[in-house]
C-alpha cells in the first residue's frame, strides 16, 4: 500500500513540473563571481572597508556595487533600531527634519541614490520638489542636524557612502570633510527619534540597511554571504531560542527588496535583548507576532506559500535521481527552501529555511543560512545528507 501511494505522489509530483516547465521557459542560470575566500575571514561588522565608486578592497568590485546602488530607490533602515530614514510627516519644504520611524513604505521614507561620478552620493527624498538629504548649513560639528533641502549641489548635499563586512552602510558626510557620519541622536528605538551627524565609532546605530524598493535578488544574496556568520543588530538572534534559520531567510527577502507584509514583519522594541534564549525576552525587546512568519519556518511556509509566484517540491531522493527535475524549474538567486518533514506520503511540518546565493556545476543551487551557519552548501549534498524529507522552493 505505501508503495502504492509513493508511487502516486511521485506521478502527481512529475505531471505538476511537466506543466510548470510548459509554463516557464528553462533559462541559463548565470554563474556568481564569488571568492569564497574572501568570506570566511573574521572582521569587525562596523569596520569600513572601503568605498562605493572608490577602489576596492574587498570582494565587492567598485562597479558591481555602484551599478546596484546609483541611480535607484532604497528605503534606508537603521542597522539597529530596524526604523528608517524618514521626511517628517512627508512635509515638501525645505528645512524639514528627517527623523527615523517604522516603516511604512511610503514617499517620505524612499530615497533615489544618485552617484556623482566623483565617488560621493546625493540622496533625492521621493517627497518630490527636488528635495535631497542635507546638512543643516553645512554644519562640519557633531550635532549637526539633518534635514531635506531644494538641492543645489553644495557640499552639505554629498556624501560618500562606506561599506562593511555585514551589508550595512556609513553615510559619511562632506559637510566634515569625511570625518563624520549620519547617525540616529541617542542610539535609541524611539519612533520619531533625531538624525545627525556625528564622529563614526562603528556602532550598529550609526550604520544603515539599504533595501530596495524594487527587487534586487543580487543585493539580497550579498547580505545573505556576508552575515552567514554575523548576526545583524537590527533583528534579534535566535540561535538559542528556536534557531535563526527563518528570522535570517527573512532578512535576505528584505535586503532583496520584499518589502514587510502583514505579520512578516519584526521590529525592535527596546535595547533589553538582542540574544535571545526565551520567549519571555523576545516578547520583552522585539515587536513580532505570535506565531510569526518571520521567524518560524512552519508559519513561514503557511503564510508564503499561497503569496508567491510560484511554489515547488520534491523529496531530497527524488531531486537526487533527477537534479533537472528542480534545475529546470524557475528556481534563482533570491529563491527560498525550506526542508520539510514528510507525512502520510506528504509534505509535514517545515522544519528548516534557507537562502539561495548562488549555482554550482550547472545543475544545483548553493545554499547559505543559519542554525548552523553555513555559506553556499550544494543543494544535492544537503539532500544527500537528508533524502527522505520534502524540499519547498518559493519563488518570489
Amino acid at each position: 500500500m505505501k508503495n502504492e501511494i509513493a508511487k502516486y505522489v511521485y506521478f502527481v509530483l512529475m505531471i505538476i513540473i511537466v506543466i510548470s516547465l510548459t509554463l516557464y521557459p528553462t533559462q541559463v542560470k548565470a554563474y556568481e563571481n564569488i571568492d569564497v575566500s574572501t568570506l570566511t575571514e573574521e572582521k569587525d561588522p562596523g569596520e569600513i572597508i572601503g568605498f562605493l565608486g572608490d577602489t576596492p578592497q574587498t570582494r565587492i568590485t567598485s562597479s558591481d556595487v555602484v551599478y546596484h546602488i546609483m541611480n535607484k530607490s532604497f528605503f534606508i533602515k537603521n542597522a539597529y533600531s530596524g526604523q528608517y530614514l524618514d521626511v517628517y510627516n512627508g512635509n515638501t519644504t525645505s528645512y524639514t527634519n528627517v527623523q527615523q520611524w517604522p516603516y511604512n513604505g511610503g514617499s517620505n521614507q524612499r530615497w533615489y541614490i544618485n552617484y556623482n561620478g566623483d565617488g560621493t552620493f546625493t540622496f533625492y527624498s521621493e517627497v518630490g520638489n527636488n528635495m535631497v538629504l542635507d546638512i543643516n548649513e553645512y554644519d562640519p560639528n557633531n550635532g549637526a542636524n539633518v534635514q531635506i533641502f531644494e538641492s543645489n549641489g553644495s557640499i552639505a548635499q554629498k556624501f560618500k557612502i562606506g561599506y562593511t563586512s555585514s551589508s550595512t552602510y556609513v553615510i559619511v558626510t562632506q559637510a566634515s570633510n569625511f570625518t563624520k557620519a549620519i547617525s540616529t541622536a541617542n542610539s535609541g528605538c524611539t519612533a520619531g527619534e533625531n538624525v545627525h551627524q556625528y564622529d563614526y565609532a562603528g556602532l550598529w546605530s550609526e550604520r544603515w540597511i539599504l533595501d530596495p524598493v524594487e527587487k534586487d535578488v543580487e543585493l539580497g544574496a550579498l547580505y545573505a554571504t556576508d552575515n552567514y556568520n554575523t548576526y545583524v543588530q537590527a533583528y534579534p538572534n535566535l540561535s538559542n531560542n528556536g534557531g535563526d534559520c527563518t528570522n535570517f531567510v527573512s532578512q535576505c527577502m528584505l535586503a532583496s527588496g520584499i518589502h514587510y507584509n502583514g505579520n512578516w514583519n519584526i521590529l525592535r522594541k527596546n535595547g533589553n535583548y538582542t540574544d535571545i534564549t526565551s520567549n519571555a525576552q523576545l516578547n520583552d525587546s522585539w515587536s513580532v507576532s505570535d506565531p510569526s512568519p518571520w521567524i518560524s519556518a512552519e508559519e513561514f511556509k503557511n503564510f508564503w506559500v499561497g503569496r508567491v509566484s510560484g511554489a515547488y517540491k520534491g523529496t531530497g531522493q527524488q531531486i537526487i535521481d533527477n537534479p533537472s527535475l528542480i534545475w529546470n524549474l524557475p528556481i534563482t538567486q533570491g529563491c527560498v527552501v525550506q526542508r520539510a518533514d514528510k507525512f502520510l506520503g506528504d509534505v509535514g511540518k517545515a522544519t528548516h529555511s534557507m537562502y539561495i546565493t548562488g549555482y554550482l556545476n550547472n545543475n544545483t543551487y548553493l545554499l547559505t543560512y543559519h542554525s548552523n551557519n553555513t555559506l553556499s552548501k550544494s543543494l544535492l549534498e544537503f539532500c544527500e545528507q537528508d533524502p527522505n524529507s520534502y524540499y519547498l522552493f518559493y519563488v518570489f
